[in-house]
Parts: C-alpha cells; structure tokens; sequence
C-alpha cells in the first residue's frame, strides 16, 4: 500500500510543528505494515530537522516568506509535482498531514484529478472557542465570531481576516474527505457536529520515551545550561500562534514576578506572534524574567526541559497535546487550561494541574506551588509524569493507522 502526502510546513513561520512531527513517528513505524509513502512538502525538507523514512520531493516556494502568498504558489507547483508523481506511480490514497488549507486543499484535488480516496488527519478546528463553552456545544462556522476570535488572539486586521476564511474554506472541504483520522474523540464529535461525512478514526499521538530519555540525560552534544548559558524555572513549548495562550502566559508571569521576583520563564517556538509577544515583555519591562528561545530542535530542547521546574501550556487550541506529553517524559509537572482534547488524554494524571481557561490569578498561584516543592516532592511528581505517559507509544498509533488504511483498499 502506498500514499501520497501532502505535507506542508511553513518554514517562515516555524520549521515544523505536532502534525510534522506526527506524519515523520508514524510513518516511520507503518513501514513493517508495507506502507509507504511519497511526500510533497515545501522546501527547506523536513528530514534537515528529523530522520525521514520515505522519499521527500520539495517544491520550492520563492513567495515562502509571505505566507499568504505562498499558497497560491504552493497550490499550482505542488499540484504540478503531484501530476507527475502520479503519472509515473500506483497510489492508493491521498495523505493530508493536517487540516489546514495548505494540506486539504492541495488534497482534494489530487484525489478529484485521480480519483484517488483523500485521507485528512484532523488534529483541532481553530475558530471554535474554548472560552465559550456554548460556541462548541451546538457547532456551526461563523465568519464574523471566527474574526474576533483571531483579533481576541491578537491577531492584526489583516491575518484575522484571512485566517478567517482560511477556518472557513478548512470547513468546506473538510466535508469532501473519504477517511478523517482524528487524534481526539473531541474532534471526531466536532467533525460529525459540522456535517463531515465518510469514516472517522480516533487515533491519537505517542511519545518515543526511550528517545526522550536518552536526549534528557545528556546522550547527545548539548546541554541544557549551553541555552542562553542559563537556568529556567518554568518552560512553554510551542507555536507563537492564535490560541496558543502566548499573551496569557506573558501576563501569569507578569503577576508571578510580583511574588517571585527571580523566576525565569523560557519560551520555545516561532510564529506569527513571535515579534509582537518579544515587543510585549519589552513594554512590560520583563526581559529578565522572560526569555524567547526561538525554534529547538530535539537534543537542545529534551535536557532543558529536563532542567526546569514545571511545563506550561496555556493553550486553547490543541488537538492531543503532544508537546504536554514531551514534558511528562521529561519528567516535569504541567499547568494547562481546563479544554476538552486536553482532559480528554491527561485529566487521569495526577501531574497535570488544570485551570480555568483566562483565569490569570490562579494560574499564576498553581506555577507559584510548583516552584516551592522541595527536591523530595519534585522527584516524586517527576515519577508519576513518566509512569503515566509510558503508555502512549507511537507504535500503538502506527498499528491503529494501518487499520484505519487497510479500510480504503
């Protein structure tokens, strides 16, 4: 068996993110199963950042750093790199790596041009609003509510709008997929709610524990005090991104800081934010306290959060929770919003802290607790975090992937 994938990533904003990385885990492991795959992806190639197991065919965009603008490119030169791959190969289905235009869009027309079954993994819809427990409950897209909620993301006028649309044409073709791969049963129910057809599977995502071990424990070049020559109380691992709590958690610390004058944020990931949250803490006089590490890659990144005291994740867009999982491993306790996907996988583990999504105060006291534990109590959470997350692997992913595939032939 044998699929082609859309995957693209858009290296101006960030090298890759949970749906790369997903795609790379599990195919990986699909391989013993005779699945393989051809992948069209954007250059630079992902495998510069992690193995790859299959054969990679860039298409370079020279618009790449205007991301807008790159679609329209992306979509005549990776359709034209599809039509030849298809032309000279057997496929048996269509691999989109995520639900974002770029990959769905792309998707559906091979499948249409092919006729060829469209597969979209479907990791979180973006304009639903875990602030307002009614905007999921009874789902139907609103352009005008999804534009707000992007400015609420801070946003400007003009991403807020073309996001917007984006969330809206996402929707749109959503509905045209044979087989939706969800990696939450929240999102395989928010996909029926909107009217998606076709065959649903919940398959979630893994950790490589012995791989996240071994980087943690220093059995690579880097060490965590090689980063900024510094140590952190408290990490953020993630996109700089609408929903992804950036502003939040820059505004938990601000009110940390007040009763814990030295603690020392550090905040991993790009994005369309990045700028304009280093311009915040700027303006809020916090740079001591509060340090943007950009993109690191996997040996730099697993001994520095190994080294901090707590992980959090004030997100309210997430689909699974990957990099959640990667701090557990780690060994460290989480703070993260009170959001379905995010209860659904961790609300069992004692190591996880919930609160309520906004609520800035008891935040702010929950990192406060976690940095007071003594040695004794650190190390038993640590214990409890690695316990648990031991049981999602990506081996068990890859063998509900095969069965969901298996299905289209």
């Amino acid at each position: 068996m044998k699929g082609l994938a859309i995957l693209y990533h858009p290296s101006a904003l960030w090298p890759f993110s949970g749906s790369e990385r997903r795609f790379a885990q599990t195919t990986k492991r699909l391989m013993k199963y005779g699945v393989s795959f051809d992948a069209i992806e954007p250059y630079p190639p992902l495998h510069q950042f992690m193995p790859v197991f299959h054969n990679y065919y860039c298409v370079k965009l020279f618009s790449r750093d205007r991301i807008y603008a790159s679609l329209f490119e992306w979509i005549i030169r990776g359709l034209g790199k599809a039509k030849e791959l298809c032309r000279k190969n057997r496929y048996d289905f269509v691999y989109a790596t995520n639900e974002n235009v770029y990959n769905v869009l792309l998707g559906c027309l091979v499948s249409k041009l092919f006729s060829l079954p469209l597969v979209n993994v479907i990791h979180h819809l973006r304009w639903i609003d875990y602030t307002n427990p009614q905007s999921y409950n009874k789902l139907r897209f609103n352009f005008i509510k999804t534009y707000w909620l992007m400015r609420k993301y801070n946003l400007n006028f003009v991403d807020s709008l073309l996001r917007s649309s984006g969330a809206n044409l996402e929707t749109v073709l959503l509905r045209r997929g044979h087989t939706h791969i969800t990696v939450s049963k929240t999102v395989a129910d928010q996909l029926r709610q909107i009217g998606v057809n076709g065959r649903i599977f919940v398959n979630g995502n893994g950790i490589d524990f012995n791989y996240i071990d071994a980087m943690a424990n220093g059995e690579n070049d880097y060490t965590a005090n090689e980063i900024n020559n510094c140590t952190y109380d408290a990490i953020c691992v993630g996109r700089l991104d609408e929903g992804k709590g950036t502003f939040n958690l820059i505004n938990t610390w601000r009110l940390l800081v007040d009763m814990v004058p030295e603690a020392k944020l550090a905040i991993v990931g790009k994005g369309a934010l990045y700028e304009k949250a280093r311009q915040y803490v700027e303006r809020l006089g916090m740079q001591n306290n509060v340090v943007f590490l950009g993109f690191l890659q996997e040996p730099e990144l697993f001994p520095l959060l190994k080294s901090c005291k707590v992980f959090i994740k004030l997100s309210t867009m997430e689909g699974w929770g990957l990099t959640i999982g990667e701090a557990l491993a780690c060994g460290l306790p989480v703070i993260t919003y009170k959001i379905p996907t995010i209860c659904e996988n961790f609300s069992s583990c004692r190591s996880v802290i919930f609160v309520k999504v906004d609520d800035i105060k008891q935040t702010a006291e929950s990192i406060v607790e976690m940095l007071k534990l003594n040695d004794a109590e650190r190390n038993k959470i640590s214990n409890v975090s690695r316990s648990f997350i031991q049981k999602f692997t990506w081996e068990k992913v890859a063998r509900n992937e095969y069965k969901a595939l298996a299905d289209l032939t």
